[in-house]
């Protein structure tokens, strides 16, 4: 696998050189090769505000990449993604560039994931893409329909009960009976009541309540 590259933003030639220094004695520490590239992109900036070159290029980085920021100090008031206190020590420097290594991969693996799934289509999408194209091929296809049969009404009285509090009243009274009673009672309140012709605001109250 091709190795990391790093490119250092604003760094002084001291830092440089000190950079350039500890990856070398680090390599054995490290579990991926990593680079320092002057051109081209790369998998991490280290950026040092200490200089202008440094914070005209932390002004415009991508915050989609992996930043660090070179520091004396161990806080900052930027935020980048790893904070790089000098002055650097090797085994410290190995520790980092192995965990920015594990966000690497995984930051990775994440955007291949979405991407698969953008992809690959889900298999209902994929019946219904099947189905428009038999339908958009076979002119003769015929779509079903669907047929709803209404009771017959009548403006005849029945005993139903419509108004709310003695429809309330006469469900608490139900409480006590048998669960096989209860359904036969209520059927027998909501049967004539579905074929009576009523208002549709106390035909929708009377529902709600049962």
């Amino acid at each position: 696998m091709a190795a990391f590259r790093i490119k250092l933003c604003g760094l002084n030639s001291v830092d440089t050189s000190s950079l350039k220094s500890m990856l070398n004695l680090a390599s054995d520490q490290l579990s991926h090769d990593w680079e320092i590239v002057t051109s081209g992109s790369a998998e991490l900036y280290i950026y040092s505000l200490e200089s202008e070159e440094g914070v005209t290029a932390w002004q415009h980085h991508d915050s989609h990449a992996l930043s660090a920021l070179l520091s004396t100090h161990s806080e900052s008031n930027h935020t980048a993604d790893i904070l790089l206190k000098k002055p650097l020590r090797t085994k410290n420097f190995s520790i980092t560039l192995n965990d920015a290594e594990d966000k690497i991969k995984n930051d990775s693996e994440a955007v291949n994931t979405k991407n698969k799934q953008q992809k690959d289509p889900s298999l209902f999408s994929s019946v219904l893409s099947s189905l428009s194209g038999i339908i958009g091929k076979n002119s003769s296809f015929t779509k079903p329909t669907l047929h709803f049969s209404l009771p017959e009404q009548s403006t005849d009285s029945t005993d139903s009960i419509l108004e709310v509090k003695p429809l309330k009243k006469w469900l608490a009274e139900l409480e006590s009976k048998e669960a096989h009673i209860q359904i036969g009672d209520i059927l027998g309140n909501l049967i004539p009541l579905n074929r009576r012709v009523v208002a549709i605001q106390t035909r929708f109250k009377a529902m709600l309540t049962i």
